[in-house]
């Protein structure tokens, strides 16, 4: 299976519909990765032309907009699933885990080089284009990026016969961000409102209580006056009739 030292680093395969992508798969698989390690599948689906895509505007402007747009991302997923069966068995029967990652853009080379160095891929792994077609082209896909790839990653052109051409990486790689660790979320403090709603309520019992307590002072106070006050004697009560008989005994003569 694989070496135990590229256990920790980050391995990519940059695939397409080539049979040589299959064969770069099989390759990380037994030289570079281990059972239960994770390997990026990397895809770039390159744009439709601007003419394709004002057929399909115009097409979409004459029927149901919504009915259009959720048909469109029904067959885009199926075709995604499809594209990636393949290499999926091929991961699975090796137990090895895939991340599927597939990049809508218009050029191939700058978006593989601008995945690694964005994502800090340790190592790449691409096919060697088997068509006669690319031999047309001075640059291909492979020595494109291999020319534009990070100093930190390590470039490998697998072909069908087995030959492999490697650029080593000449850097170390840089750190990668570390997630912070999880915090328990702190309850939110008391809305404004409901503190203002409570401190005029508190208010207002207070001073109800203390409106009560002077009340019942004041009446504590009465009745104790009231309480203190000595009954007339017998003498006091008679001098007060005397009082009252002479006044009257005066004005009748």
């Amino acid at each position: 299976m694989a070496k135990g030292g590229a256990q920790k680093k980050d391995v990519a395969v940059a695939i397409d519909k080539d049979k040589c992508s299959q064969y770069a798969l099989k390759w990380a698989i037994e030289r570079l990765l281990s059972r239960g390690q994770v390997v990026t599948l990397l895809h770039v689906k390159q744009k439709p032309s601007s003419s394709a895509a004002h057929s399909i505007t115009s097409l979409s402007a004459d029927s149901d907009v919504d009915e259009a747009a959720l048909n469109r991302q029904q067959i885009e997923n199926h075709a995604r699933d499809q594209f990636f069966l393949p290499f999926r068995c091929i991961c699975t029967r090796n137990n090895i885990a895939c991340n599927e990652v597939m990049l809508e853009e218009g050029e191939i080379p700058k978006t593989l080089t601008n995945y690694v160095t964005k994502n800090v891929v340790d190592i790449l792994v691409l096919g060697a284009p088997t068509r006669s077609i690319y031999k047309r082209f001075k640059s291909d896909v492979p020595s494109t990026v291999s020319k534009g790839a990070p100093d930190f990653c390590t470039i490998y052109t697998i072909a069908s016969k087995g030959k492999v051409t490697v650029k080593q990486s000449t850097a170390p790689a840089p750190v990668k961000p570390v997630a912070s660790p999880c915090t328990q979320p702190q309850p939110p403090p008391p809305r404004p409102q409901l503190l203002h709603q409570l401190t005029n309520t508190s208010e207002v019992v207070s001073l109800e209580t203390n409106q009560s307590h002077t009340q019942s002072a004041k009446c504590l106070e009465t009745q104790t006056s009231i309480k203190k006050v000595p009954p007339r004697s017998f003498q006091e009560d008679w001098e007060i009739k005397y009082v009252v008989f002479a006044l009257s005994y005066t004005h009748i003569s």
